[in-house]
């Protein structure tokens, strides 16, 4: 005899939410969507695992978002009281990226799956087949934090390169205030020596 699949579902609506329909954002829409795609697929979903947060940003965590605290702790019990927490979408789970990504690895350390019900896919950070969206979000703040670090590191170069007067730009000619400041440098070094 096979136990019923459980499902726990978890819906946010932010205020900043506005480049969308107020009916497709509602907290009672995404409800009514994922507990649609838990009974296609099996799923039971009881009302004291639905969690949502009304008007709360994607960038709190924590108890700041009492649904998504709640949900979490209930993860924790000694009896994993859900196998799979159902989303209208990743962004309901957060908007922090480092933040959410902790959190989906929250839920799946716990045991359980997500899915994104409008994309009718599982959110995996452990996924084998090609890179998801979170693999692919990941890289994308990857790489702007290599920019910036290249920034930082190309930035003490350029200052030094400015100092001496000459160009930050590779086989440039120097501007015509690099060359007056170069002038002056000269004069001044020029009347420094001979004193």
């Amino acid at each position: 005899m096979t136990s019923q699949l459980r499902a726990a579902v978890y819906a946010r609506k932010s205020n900043d939410d506005g480049g969308r329909s107020a009916e497709i954002k509602s907290t009672a829409v995404q409800i009514a969507d994922c507990t649609a795609y838990a009974k296609k697929h099996g799923y039971t979903v009881d009302a004291k695992h639905i969690f949502k947060d009304e008007g709360v940003s994607g960038a709190l965590f924590g108890k700041e978002r009492p649904g998504l605290h709640a949900l979490l702790t209930a993860l924790q019990s000694s009896r994993r009281p859900f196998d799979a927490v159902l989303v209208t979408e990743q962004s309901r789970i957060g908007r922090d990226a480092i933040l959410t990504v902790k959190t989906i690895m929250e839920i799946q350390n716990a045991g359980a799956r997500i899915f994104a019900v409008r994309d009718d896919r599982e959110i995996d950070l452990e996924a084998s087949e090609g890179m998801g969206e979170v693999q692919e979000f990941i890289a994308a703040w990857s790489g702007a934090q290599e920019r910036k670090r290249a920034g930082q590191r190309i930035r003490p170069s350029l200052r030094e390169r400015a100092k001496r007067g000459t160009s930050a730009t590779a086989g440039a000619a120097p501007s015509a205030t690099n060359r007056s400041r170069s002038r002056s440098r000269a004069a001044r070094n020029a009347t420094m020596s001979s004193s």
